[in-house]
């Protein structure tokens, strides 16, 4: 299946195809500081670009988080009731003193060993409290008083993929997402305007690109679903390490969706900078023009030898792309697929008219992929499997790909001419 496009021009066969952009990270460890590998493999984050100007990620703030890890069945329960979030420190320590306390009389002769190595992921190992708890020999559990930070709450409360209010917004809520440590594959469509109106974030241990571009067909919702707002139109996903407050510190009293939309340009999708920049190979962050409205989010999974999984949105109003994600909203104004059907051929009767023009038109002139038999090389290179093979053949990375991936997407959602091309083009040998 050829790695396409959704959008208001391809015709209802081709509906369950995605346009894969690049993918996301969420750690690296060339660019580990401690704190980085405090949050190796949290979460990732989805947010309308004026609440993650608030979210803080992994910042450490006031808060403070005391927890344990108990390796085994130990007669433990029933643990005192002191909380595990303490917006001071000295309430964190007492209530770390009751838990410590607490092992000791219930383990008799456990060996306790202070242990605040980088492996425990603690945010801040200088002033954490951290120890180790040993019975004749083995591990038996770890517990821990540390500073808090967003990102790591977030990991803590998440059951795989849930909404998740942000500090001092009034009610804002975006979706945060519990995964592994990997990049993680990134597919849009396009419809309306040439916005983004599905957004899928796939882990796929084998690499399987097909699968993600055409939509995790056959796949299973494997969460209750919920909605978020994105009414700036400007989504922000990234690894949830990344401090949203950066953005607009360099441009005080601006609104964060436009700063983030003048970074994206004139595409749809691009990844944005962060400070690990320079050393990853995938973007910790992308900058994604959508559709303004409300969003359904849920969980796929799709079985395959290894399993992909994936984080799912969909606009409430847009043609549904899996039937079973689909909002209120979208299921009592059904998608006009006679329209999106009816334009669709008129394009393929005007180019069998000899209307069409330029068989490969020069689209972007003085660019990576000018031309469209560029750009469809590389997209067939992408989808025999070997995708850095493929964007090394066409002289770029990710970053670049993404970019070029999105204006693309763009003009061919406004040409319906020009997507028949595509189309065409990518069915021939």
């Amino acid at each position: 299946m050829s790695v396409g496009l959704l959008n208001s021009y391809v015709s209802p066969v081709n509906q369950n195809r995605m346009h894969v952009i690049g993918t996301v990270a969420n750690f690296d460890q060339r660019a580990a500081s401690p704190l980085d590998v405090a949050h190796q493999g949290t979460v990732f984050v989805a947010l309308d670009a004026r609440l993650h100007a608030r979210f803080s990620g992994g910042t450490p703030v006031g808060e403070w988080i005391v927890s344990r890890r108990v390796n085994g069945d130990w007669p433990l329960d029933p643990w005192p009731n002191t909380g595990w979030r303490f917006s001071d420190e000295a309430s964190a320590r007492a209530a770390y003193q009751t838990m410590r306390q607490h092992v000791l009389s219930r383990l008799h002769g456990a060996q306790p060993h202070d242990d605040r190595s980088p492996a425990r992921g603690l945010v801040d190992p200088s002033s954490a409290w951290g120890e180790a708890f040993y019975v004749q020999g083995q591990e038996a559990l770890y517990l821990s008083c540390d500073r808090g930070t967003e990102a790591k709450v977030l990991t803590s409360i998440t059951d795989r993929l849930e909404s998740f209010e942000i500090a001092g917004s009034n009610g804002g809520e975006g979706a945060v997402y519990s995964t592994q440590t990997a990049p993680h594959l990134v597919a849009i469509t396009t419809g309306q305007g040439g916005l983004i109106e599905h957004l899928l974030v796939a882990f796929t241990p084998a690499n399987e690109l097909q699968a993600v571009a055409a939509g995790l067909p056959g796949s299973d919702l494997d969460t209750e679903p919920f909605e978020i707002d994105v009414p700036s139109g400007i989504l922000v996903l990234s690894w949830g390490r990344l401090d949203g407050r950066g953005w607009t510190a360099q441009a005080p009293g601006q609104d964060p969706a436009a700063i983030i939309a003048h970074q994206i340009g004139n595409t749809v999708a691009r990844p944005l900078p962060t400070p690990w920049t320079t050393t990853p190979d995938a973007p910790h962050a992308w900058g994604l023009r959508v559709r303004p409205g409300r969003y359904i989010v849920g969980l796929r999974f799709l079985e395959t030898a290894q399993g992909i999984s994936g984080m799912a949105m969909s606009h409430t109003q847009a043609a549904p792309l899996w039937p079973d994600l689909v909002g209120e909203s979208a299921a009592a104004a059904p998608p006009n697929l006679a329209a999106a059907a009816a334009a669709s051929h008129a394009a393929a009767a005007q180019i069998a008219a000899g209307a069409g023009g330029d068989e490969d038109p020069l689209v972007f002139p003085g660019q990576r992929l000018a031309r469209l038999s560029d750009y469809v090389r590389l997209m067939k290179g992408m989808q025999r499997g070997d995708m850095n093979g493929a964007l090394q053949a066409a002289g770029m990375d990710m970053a670049s790909y993404g970019a070029a991936a999105g204006a693309w997407g763009m003009r061919m959602s406004q040409d319906p001419v020009l997507m028949n091309k595509f189309t065409a083009m990518m069915a021939k040998p």
